[in-house]
């Protein structure tokens, strides 16, 4: 895929950041242009707590996609603890008193280093609370007020360029991009309400999904940027019957 590929990621959250990365990782040589209209404080992803903790309940488009997301995205934030991006390795509890699915947690067991069911005695050590479930883990943080501005640098120093601009509509993108990803993660909900590829001026558009999920966008982002990629790199060789060079 040469640079006269031209792709569009709308959205600056740590979704679209993501994908961004991802994109440049995997097709160095795409022209790759992140258009938003707020950045870093500004965006819904700098208010989020960063804790690496999907809930039970979170589910991508099936559990085996969901699973390879979180494990995926571990991995990445992992590998990015000598950086100096914010991530922070944070040891604690989860601690119940009635029931023990409220404790642990299904998805965090296979993938984090450590994670350990409490025994009675343990419990009992943590203080008052009449604690009946417990489990101790160690995870990440990732505090997007570092990670996001991090993340654009990163991002400007493979050579890529960034728009600061309010979409409302496909259509004012015209032709100018081969594909485009949304990344607006709320703002999809005005832009957007189908899963269809749209023409714009004669021209298709080929435009991949990626909105964010539900809470849990910093648990997932690397993990369904590779896979929203992936879906980029798949489109790519079925209409053109060949690997992206």
């Amino acid at each position: 895929m040469g640079s006269n590929h031209k792709v569009a990621i709308l959205g600056a959250g740590i979704i679209g950041l993501s994908t961004a990365l991802e994109l440049q990782r995997r097709f160095p040589n795409c022209d790759v242009t992140v258009i938003a209209d707020k950045f870093n404080m500004d965006t819904t992803s700098d208010g989020a707590a960063g804790l690496f903790e999907p809930s039970p309940n979170f589910m991508g488009p099936d559990l085996e996609t969901t699973k390879e997301w979180i494990r995926y995205s571990y991995d990445h934030y992992a590998g990015l603890l000598s950086e100096n991006c914010g991530v922070q390795v944070i040891n604690g509890y989860n601690l119940a008193k009635s029931e023990k699915q409220c404790a642990e947690n299904h998805y965090l067991k296979p993938v984090l280093p450590v994670y350990k069911r409490m025994s009675e005695e343990e419990l009992a050590e943590i203080g008052p609370g009449d604690w009946k479930y417990g489990i101790y883990m160690s995870t990440l943080v990732i505090p997007n007020r570092i990670f996001l501005p991090w993340c654009m640098q990163k991002f400007k120093a493979a050579g890529g360029k960034v728009i600061e601009k309010y979409i409302s509509s496909f259509s004012e993108l015209g032709s100018e991009y081969n594909t485009i990803f949304n990344c607006t993660g709320l703002g999809a909900r005005t832009l957007c309400n189908d899963m269809h590829v749209i023409p714009v001026r004669g021209q298709t558009i080929r435009i991949v999904h990626n909105y964010g999920h539900g809470g849990y966008g910093v648990t997932s982002a690397p993990g369904s940027a590779r896979c929203a990629v992936s879906v980029f790199e798949q489109s790519h060789k079925a209409s053109y019957n060949g690997a992206p060079t």
